[in-house]
């Protein structure tokens, strides 16, 4: 068994309780939870009526199951701060322990960069303070090599898969594609986030494994590996879980890949492009609008051999669902303990037993596929721990999962709140230049009447202009340095009366820098070999560019001396509209994913500034993992980040888009619900979200206007766990959306 050592108090309680709720009793995992309510027999607590970000652990209340055998198989991660030590448990003799992990970060992380040529401004980055909360456990799984020696292969975040093997020694998997990091970034390599794995049971040298949007096979046990070549529209959908069929021979006849989008796809090894088809019959979806959908979450996915049929659990919208081999759509398996309020976060299935377990935020569920009965097993709390351990500078982070061959399960939450640097009760209204410019007295007369707290200023607008007048020299240079509003007497009035102060700064759609120095950082025409530009309007420069990055970093750390309290980074994305085919990104570095670019540039914003940062995406990006096109992934832009602010404006959403809800007021709210509540689940807590909410007339018809629309986008929000939420529109049309937040707050 393996789990990851925390010293002190939780290292003491660990060696007394663990083994004794492992022998003992199904409902002793613990977890952190966020309801405080009694759960009753064979069912799990809705968290719906409380807000998600606290992350609250629960007294459960439940009949104690014993566990089969090989579920006691359990392996425990804690993000311990500044060292992990990984250790086997054979007496719970604590002298026993080795620190194999611990000595792979140091030696990957040296405390200081070695690279000379490195810029000294991104010192920070290189700095094993740095990466050493992000380095946290995926999954782990037991696979063997090819002398049935078992293994544990540990998926770590940004550090690939780490090989434990049954004498201690680690090994990384170090051919795995590596990840597009900062040029300068001097520190150990990092890798691509393997998502999942399967082991081929009769050939066990034959391992395939995912990242988001490739599908990877290695024939030699990870010693090389090859990309298996999917459809785009496969790989646009942001890959989830993997499993496969094989025949008598173990040759692989049907690869399965699930996906954040767009269901499952079957794959025929030999034929890989042509011979791959979605199968979405049958699956939760929603509909978006003329015939699209967005199909849930696979959190899931194992072939049953015996059964001669795929298992696939779905993250919201919760279910089992199995497709027999040969069909053409999916059927739902009842399983009467399963709460559809709470995600299912994966599925392992015990081919012995032919039993399927269900993991979720509230606990395991177990289903017999033989006769379909099912059983319920609680996490445990640990308020006490909790409340001990975790602190500001060293916040804790918990996975479970089996160590099962073929399988895993687990539940995890990371990072306290405590570690966010934002506050959480904002209610803030946008200010254009104009309006700073023109309109303070309308600013200050709606703070003072609404209960409004916050502002969001532009400091760098939609055409890249710095509207606070910038020191920088490369601002002189695009003759963009010049003041558009008196941004600096604003920002002290504002700190005047207590007023949280946020700088909306525009980071890739830029006019300004599009043209500097002869279009040198502008995306490039494939078809004119010119600059690429839309209808002459939007001009966008090229997301890889170092030197766009770190114009932007400069910007915001200009922008912080001037006293602002966050930064926020509104279109940090690729083009959506336009010929977006035609664009060539001449700054890209081999096969770097688009989000990759978006976190690259986080993760030195995030090094620089010592405020807290959010950023705008679109709504849909917030509730779905789809950053193939655009770039946003919340997972990953939310790793650097404090407040995700998704724009969840009803008027940029599908026509059809919870359509089955009515009246439009309850429809709305449910929207801002849903669109704030998953996110919170996607990112487990390690960011806060924060919407914008609409106050402007646009496609008013399907989701309505007026006082009730307003409300119901507040309340919607709050229910969902928002940390507050922002207002955009123009500065008059606030008025009315303020009388009803003051009713509220009041």
């Amino acid at each position: 068994m393996l789990r990851f050592y925390v010293p002190g108090l939780f290292r003491r309680l660990l060696v007394i309780l663990l083994p004794a709720l492992l022998v003992g009793l199904a409902a002793a995992l613990p977890v952190l939870l966020h309801s405080e309510a009694v759960l009753s027999e064979g069912h799990f607590p809705s968290d719906r009526s409380r807000p998600l970000p606290g992350l609250l652990p629960a007294t459960l209340s439940a009949p104690a199951t014993v566990m089969p055998d090989w579920l006691r198989e359990a392996a425990l991660f804690a993000d311990s701060g500044p060292s992990l030590e990984l250790f086997e448990e054979a007496d719970d003799d604590d002298r026993e322990a080795f620190e194999s992990v611990a000595r792979f970060f140091p030696a990957q992380f040296p405390a200081q960069s070695g690279n000379a040529a490195s810029s000294a401004t991104f010192a920070t980055l290189n700095s094993r303070a740095f990466w050493q909360s992000r380095l946290r456990p995926i999954f782990v799984r037991a696979i063997v090599d090819a002398d049935q020696n078992t293994w544990q292969a540990l998926s770590l975040r940004f550090g690939g898969i780490l090989l434990v093997g049954p004498r201690g020694e680690v090994r990384p998997l170090t051919a795995l594609p590596q990840r597009f990091l900062p040029a300068e970034y001097s520190g150990p390599q990092l890798y691509r986030d393997v998502l999942d794995l399967w082991q081929n049971p009769k050939r066990p040298q034959e391992l395939w494994l995912i990242n988001k949007h490739n599908v990877l096979r290695s024939l030699d046990g990870g010693e090389s590996f090859t990309v298996f070549d999917v459809p785009a529209v496969v790989r646009r959908a942001t890959l989830t879980a993997i499993s496969a069929r094989i025949d008598a021979e173990g040759n692989v006849t049907d690869l399965y890949l699930g996906s954040a989008l767009r269901g499952v796809t079957r794959c025929a090894p030999g034929n890989a492009l042509s011979g791959c088809y979605q199968i979405l019959r049958g699956l939760p979806n929603l509909h978006h609008q003329d015939g699209a959908y967005f199909y849930e979450e696979i959190s899931g996915l194992v072939y049953d051999q015996a059964g001669e049929r795929l298992l696939a659990t779905t993250s919201f919208q919760p279910g089992l669902f199995a497709l027999a081999r040969g069909a053409a759509a999916f059927t739902r398996m009842e399983l009467p303990g399963l709460n559809p309020e709470i995600p299912i976060q994966n599925l392992l299935f015990d081919p012995g037993t032919r039993t399927a377990w269900i993991s979720t935020e509230g606990g395991l569920l177990s289903q017999s596929l033989d006769d379909g009965s099912w059983h319920s097993y609680r996490w445990e709390s640990l308020k006490a721990v909790r409340r001990t351990e975790a602190t500001v500078s060293r916040p804790i982070s918990w996975t479970f999962a089996t160590t099962m061959p073929g399988g895993r399960i687990g539940f995890t939450r990371t990072r306290s709140p405590a570690v966010i640097r934002a506050p959480r009760n904002i209610r803030a209204l946008y200010v254009s230049p104009t309006s700073a410019r023109e309109r303070q007295t309308q600013v200050f007369d709606l703070l003072d009447r609404f209960q409004m707290n916050a502002v969001v200023i532009d400091v760098k607008d939609d055409y890249g202009r710095l509207v606070y007048g910038s020191n920088l020299p490369e601002a002189v240079e695009m003759n963009n340095h010049r003041p558009l509003a008196p941004i600096r007497e604003l920002v002290a009035r504002l700190k005047e009366r207590n007023v949280y102060v946020i700088a909306r700064q525009v980071v890739f759609k830029d006019a300004r820098a599009f043209a500097y120095q002869g279009n040198r950082y502008a995306i490039i025409d494939r078809t004119t070999g010119g600059p690429w530009a839309y209808e002459e309007v939007e001009r966008w420069v090229d997301t890889y560019a170092e030197w766009i990055h770190n114009y932007n970093v400069r910007v915001a750390r200009e922008v912080v001396e001037l006293g602002f309290d966050e930064v926020q980074f509104d279109y940090i994305r690729f083009p959506s509209d336009g010929p977006i085919g035609n664009g060539h990104w001449r700054f890209r570095r081999g096969d770097a994913y688009r989000s990759e670019a978006l976190e690259s540039f986080l993760m030195k914003a995030r090094s620089e500034l010592n405020v807290p940062i959010s950023i705008d995406i679109y709504g849909y990006h917030a509730m779905y993992r789809s950053g193939a096109v655009i770039g946003q992934d919340v997972v990953d832009m939310g790793e650097f980040v404090d407040v995700v602010s998704p724009m969840h404006y009803s008027s940029h959403f599908g026509d059809n888009y919870l359509d089955h809800i009515h009246p439009r007021e309850a429809r709305t709210h449910e929207l801002l619900r849903t669109g704030v509540e998953r996110p919170i689940r996607i990112g487990s807590g390690r960011f806060l979200v924060r919407p914008w909410l609409q106050a402007f007339r646009m496609r008013t018809g399907p989701w309505g206007w007026g006082e009730p629309y307003m409300e119901s986008q507040m309340l919607g929000a709050i229910e969902g766990g928002a940390a507050g939420f922002l207002w955009w529109g123009p500065i008059q049309d606030f008025y009315m959306p303020g009388r009803v937040q003051a009713r509220i707050f009041q």
